[in-house]
């Protein structure tokens, strides 16, 4: 009975050993990662298309699209001479101007 039980231990070990590295770590098929990147090169296209400058990295069998995208931060410098109504009209203009640079339309918050 034991050589039995050990037999069919054995037996179970070397059937769930011969499945394929890919399904066992997830790691996806040629034809997979050949119709991701299609997939993320068209996407990249229609980015560039609107404008936007994009880049794709791949490492390892992973791959990554990125899009560069940038920080303004607005400061008030020490010498202004403006007041409050007069500084809010400049910074509406001044967002308005950087909406039209970047080629969409701006909501902005007027409160």
């Amino acid at each position: 009975m034991k050589k039995t039980i050990a037999l069919l231990g054995l037996f179970l070990t070397i059937i769930s050993c011969e499945q394929p590295v890919e399904k066992i770590r997830g790691i996806p098929s040629d034809s997979r990662v050949e119709a991701e990147k299609i997939k993320l090169k068209k996407r990249s296209q229609q980015l560039q298309e609107m404008g936007h400058q994009t880049f794709i990295y791949e490492e390892g069998d992973s791959i990554y699209l990125m899009q560069q995208y940038y920080i303004v931060f607005l400061k008030m410098g020490d010498n202004s001479s403006q007041d409050s109504t007069e500084a809010a009209e400049l910074q509406k203009q001044h967002l308005s101007h950087l909406s039209r640079m970047a080629g969409h339309k701006a909501i902005l918050d007027t409160k």
